[in-house]
């Protein structure tokens, strides 16, 4: 999402209200915010998108580390939520708190899987799946056979396109050698809204002689993004569809369908065909996916096109086998 879409969507709330106000939607963004063109900003279109065809009030909570999750969400359900949106698996102890005090109140835990409880929707992606094309990309285009890795914080879903992407590069490239990366560490969660170290970080990895960096950091890796251009190399985005941000530069995007699941769970939850439990968004259902690289396909190549295809189809049919680290908490 552009920040011109994201003002007109703020916008669209202010001039047209909901024909339903009865019923509203709250969002409680991870760290960076709205506006970071990748994680929050994808699962604010999908929620906004809902509301175009099941009319409601949505209203929101930007979180960073400095900030109470306690209070936003207190502040939230005393605004009349009906379906809180959790953007992260941050919020854990906060959502463990409080959906078990407000039954009334149907939870999404974006990203990560919340638990089994009787008003809560977990919503997972294959990530894993996406990171090992990522990997099989950047090493089949990596002319010094270097390749890095830069994460937001050392945590689970960080650790799964890790682990894919390793996985991706040693598939087709087991000589390829990987330099890995984090921008904090926990409790810090400043690592998904730091552009400016992502940025330091990407330069000193291009100046060692990597040519293509996956970047898993939410807003920091618009930093990445940029040491990219800077350096004259190559990046790989994430969530959203990064491409357009240094085109030529950006090889492609993992894109996780945040906006597609989450239009999906939102519209379920105002028909009032809320369903709690665990849903995965991968390959097959079109939960994950590369860009059609609008920029970079020619740079790509059509061989290694062919190649990405060839791995994305052996793993909907279980030929390859991507490590699923997450799997262990469905």
């Amino acid at each position: 999402m552009n920040n011109f879409f994201l003002i007109l969507s703020l916008l669209h709330l202010v001039l047209f209200p909901s024909c339903c106000s009865a019923w509203t939607v709250g969002f409680l963004t991870g760290s960076g915010g709205l506006g970071d063109e990748s994680f929050n900003d994808m699962t604010w279109k999908g929620i906004a998108k809902a509301r175009e065809e099941c009319r409601f009030n949505i209203i929101y909570r930007e979180w960073e580390q400095e900030l109470v999750m306690d209070t936003l969400m207190e502040e939230l359900i005393d605004d009349g939520a009906n379906l809180i949106v959790l953007n992260g698996d941050q919020f854990i102890p906060t959502l463990h708190k409080y959906a078990p005090l407000h039954p009334e109140v149907q939870f999404i835990a974006n990203d990560f899987n919340g638990g089994e409880l009787p008003n809560l929707k977990s919503i997972i992606y294959s990530q894993h799946e996406g990171a090992f094309l990522a990997g099989a990309l950047a090493a089949l285009h990596s002319e010094s056979g270097k390749v890095g890795f830069i994460g937001a914080i050392d945590i689970p879903i960080i650790e799964s396109f890790k682990v894919g992407f390793i996985e991706g590069v040693r598939h087709v490239s087991p000589s390829t050698t990987i330099s890995v990366e984090h921008i904090s560490q926990l409790p810090d969660y400043s690592g998904f809204n730091n552009p400016g170290k992502a940025y330091s970080i990407a330069t000193d990895l291009y100046n060692q002689g990597i040519d293509v960096i996956f970047a898993v950091a939410g807003l920091s890796g618009n930093g990445v993004i940029l040491a990219a251009s800077a350096n004259n190399t190559f990046v790989i985005g994430v969530d959203a569809d990064q491409d357009h941000m240094a085109r030529g530069h950006v090889l492609t995007s993992v894109m996780k369908h945040l906006d597609k699941a989450l239009f999906t769970e939102t519209l379920q939850a105002c028909r009032q065909q809320f369903e709690p439990g665990v849903i995965q968004y991968g390959f097959k259902n079109g939960g994950i996916s590369l860009t059609e690289m609008k920029y970079t396909h020619q740079i790509v190549g059509s061989d290694t096109h062919d190649i990405l295809n060839v791995l994305k189809n052996d793993i909907i049919s279980g030929k390859i086998i991507v490590t699923d680290i997450l799997s262990e908490h469905l």
